[in-house]
């Protein structure tokens, strides 16, 4: 029984040993294979969309590596749908009034450390990629304000749709705000055709020979009261255009009249006459 017991003492011994690598097979940090570049999964956003509140971008880092790496600096970006213009570069974002009725969305690009520098590698098949694919969130709903609506615009009108050079023309519209504020200085533009008549900024117009052949509208943009002072309260509306008249029509006189014409002088071969008229 003691002889049996030396022997698989003996047999044990001799197999953990053949497990340990020797110094001709040393195993690489990657298990000698490529780093491929990190992943940024579940990409999301928490938080409010309403002017004043703070957004928050979520993600999971994950470094698909036989040896995982950290997370080392990675990139943030929040941008605005549409136009994807980039408004911050932090995990977090203060939505302002700029943002306002605008869908705001969060994009990361993870970044891996580093175990080798590009010097330190001996060819390019050993050099680290340590920068994974941009992942995006869905975008927020549009950004409201929680603190009133915009004042409108509405019923935009010219009093005269058949105008003619030396009219003028007046324009009405009604003005409304959810909040009941009142209407401040209320911005107003003509535009002959589609340009803009210079320093044409009230509710009336008297329309020259420079309009002439040209559609009239007016537009309104309303603005009202800013009566809670709340800083970055939304008092300027929406701009709100009338139809366009037809095109101005030249303005109508009467011809001139020649009266008491006259010839003076001699009525024979090389005389000279003279005629006359009133005008």
């Amino acid at each position: 029984m003691k002889i049996k017991t030396c022997i698989l003492a003996l047999i044990t011994t001799t197999i953990l040993s053949g497990c340990n690598p020797n110094n001709d097979q040393q195993i690489n940090d990657n298990n000698e294979q490529p780093y491929i570049g990190p992943i940024a999964s579940g990409v999301n956003i928490t938080g409010d969309s309403l002017i004043g509140s703070t957004l928050t971008g979520h993600y999971t880092f994950t470094d698909p590596n036989y040896s995982p790496r950290s997370e080392g600096t990675s990139e943030y970006n929040w941008k605005v749908k549409g136009n994807d213009e980039s408004i911050g570069n932090e995990l977090t974002y203060l939505l302002t009034e700029n943002e306002f009725d605008k869908n705001v969305y969060f994009c990361v690009t993870p970044e891996a450390t580093s175990t080798k520098t590009e010097d330190e590698a001996e060819d390019e098949d050993e050099i680290e990629i340590v920068t994974g694919e941009t992942k995006c969130s869905v975008a927020t709903e549009k950004v409201t304000d929680p603190r009133g609506s915009k004042p409108e615009a509405s019923n935009v009108t010219i009093n005269n749709s058949e105008p003619t050079v030396g009219d003028t023309l007046t324009a009405s519209y009604d003005y409304s705000d959810a909040d009941g504020d009142l209407e401040a200085t209320s911005q107003f533009v003509w535009k002959a055709g589609s340009e803009i008549i210079a320093a044409a900024n009230q509710a009336s117009l008297v329309l020259t020979k420079l309009q002439q052949d040209k559609t009239i509208t007016f537009c309104v943009t309303p603005v009202s009261m800013d009566s809670d002072a709340f800083e970055n309260y939304p008092t300027i509306g929406d701009q709100v255009c009338s139809a366009a008249t037809a095109p101005t029509q030249a303005l109508q006189g009467s011809a001139p009249v020649a009266s008491n014409i006259l010839i003076e002088g001699e009525h024979a071969v090389g005389a000279e006459l003279t005629g006359s008229y009133q005008y």
